[in-house]
């Protein structure tokens, strides 16, 4: 999450994140990202009871249906699960095979394999705190073993502490670019 707001501008990438109350708090200290804030809704994208899971997943299947009936999309979604939480059941779940092609990501999280829908290009295998298995979930055999550098809880929040008002316009060189 933080590699993503530090490189990604707070309008091309959107971020949503699902979790249970009783793992609210996995989540909640997120909520203060530019990138969490929905303009058409006016609120914060963080599922955590029934009311938000209602109002987010509705949006994010109309906002779907949109982009596969257009054919288009002009921010990329990555919605984050830490918990099913009736993601499963919802209709917006038919979007996971083709999510590629809308311009959204859905990221699981589990302590299983089975804990992860179908329909999963990869899998993270995360071994040890800075070694993991990227999985190819097609082609079993397929697989990378990579190192991740790892940041405390801690440091993620103060990150998002410093980020969290930084508001900027979007620099675009095309104007005094000469052709």
């Amino acid at each position: 999450v933080i590699d993503i707001v530090a490189r990604q501008y707070f309008t091309d990438v959107k971020m949503v994140f699902v979790a249970k109350e009783e793992n609210r708090e996995k989540v909640h200290w997120l909520r203060m990202l530019p990138n969490v804030y929905s303009d058409q809704l006016k609120t914060r994208m963080i599922v955590s009871d029934d009311e938000s899971k209602n109002l987010i997943f509705e949006y994010l299947y109309k906002e779907l249906t949109i982009r596969e009936q257009n054919k288009g999309f002009e921010e990329n979604i990555i919605v984050f699960l830490y918990d099913e939480y009736g993601f499963k059941s919802h209709p917006i779940s038919k979007f996971t095979d083709k999510a590629k092609n809308l311009g959204v990501t859905f990221v699981f999280f589990g302590e299983n394999r089975k804990d992860i829908p179908q329909g999963c290009a990869y899998i993270v295998d995360i071994k040890d705190e800075q070694n993991a298995l990227l999985i190819n979930t097609e082609d079993g055999n397929n697989a990378c073993q990579f190192e991740y550098p790892t940041i405390r809880n801690e440091q993620a929040q103060s990150i998002v502490k410093i980020l969290a008002p930084v508001y900027t316009e979007e620099i675009s060189l095309e104007s005094t670019l000469t052709k």
